[in-house]
């Protein structure tokens, strides 16, 4: 019983950190790495590199992860300058969209459109050469979070 109230007292407090809305959550000093085996496509002059675990090639170095958060499947794709990524994060809806609304904006992206469609929010974001979308859904019993994130070269 107490190691199930030390695993819980530990849950909250990493969901707490990663995305609380009362203070801006500083953005990560290195980029998650992964040893998972990639698989890549060779079309035309580029490439398509489908992955998981770490930030696929062509995502700006600034863009912000929290740092609890999971990196599932990627994409990375040269030919038409898309890259993709799923994250699973240890908090709440309304806590991950608030951890973006802040951090975006603090390493230079616009945000240009943040909404709630049906059981999804919406964020679309411009800077660095990239426009960008983030679809943000509950998980679960709503304690847990994914975001969809997708990014395209202007």
């Amino acid at each position: 019983m107490r190691t199930l109230l030390v695993t819980i007292g530990l849950t909250v407090a990493l969901a707490a950190s990663a995305c609380s809305s009362s203070e801006p959550t500083t953005v990560p000093t290195t980029v998650p790495t992964t040893t998972a085996p990639t698989t890549t496509v060779i079309v035309g002059d580029g490439s398509i590199v489908f992955g998981e675990g770490a930030v696929p090639d062509g995502v700006p170095s600034s863009f912000p992860i929290p740092q609890q958060g999971n990196i599932g499947s990627t994409l990375a794709d040269d030919t038409l300058g898309r890259y993709e990524m799923l994250l699973n994060l240890p908090a709440p809806i309304d806590a991950t969209v608030a951890y973006y609304e802040t951090n975006l904006p603090a390493v230079g992206f616009v945000i240009d459109r943040s909404e709630l469609e049906g059981l999804t929010h919406m964020i679309a974001f411009s800077g660095e050469g990239v426009t960008g979308l983030i679809q943000i859904e509950a998980k679960g019993t709503g304690e847990l979070s994914t975001a969809s994130i997708r990014i395209e070269r202007s």
